[in-house]
């Protein structure tokens, strides 16, 4: 099981990607299960000392696990996506399927 949500600028979702949200937690590596890439360039990042050379769009930031829920209500607040229906019944379907999965979640994965 994992997933990935990008913003894609452009026609190729490879290469054309602003941030992504990626969770593996099934994938065993030295990154968080749960993170996020931007896809930039940031001159302050160019110009901090550091012991690598890794790109801005390769670094790990860790984050929380993002549900489909969060992730399309980010789209209809900030982007103004169209909903079928009103953006307020929109909203309150997506905050009851959050909490619905939230609850069956905590039952698979009990917090630490």
């Amino acid at each position: 099981m994992k997933y990935l949500y990008a913003y894609a600028l452009g026609p190729d979702p490879k290469t054309d990607w602003l941030v992504r949200y990626d969770y593996a937690p099934y994938r065993p590596t030295k990154y968080p299960v749960a993170h996020v890439h931007f896809n930039g360039i940031s001159e302050a990042y160019n110009n901090f000392p550091s012991s690598t050379d890794t790109s801005l769009s390769d670094v790990h930031f860790p984050t929380d696990r993002i549900t489909a829920e969060d992730f399309i209500e980010h789209l209809i607040i900030e982007h103004d996506t169209p909903t079928h229906g009103s953006k307020t019944e929109a909203l309150e379907f997506l905050a009851k399927s959050r909490r619905k999965f939230h609850e069956q979640d905590r039952f698979r994965h009990p917090p630490y």
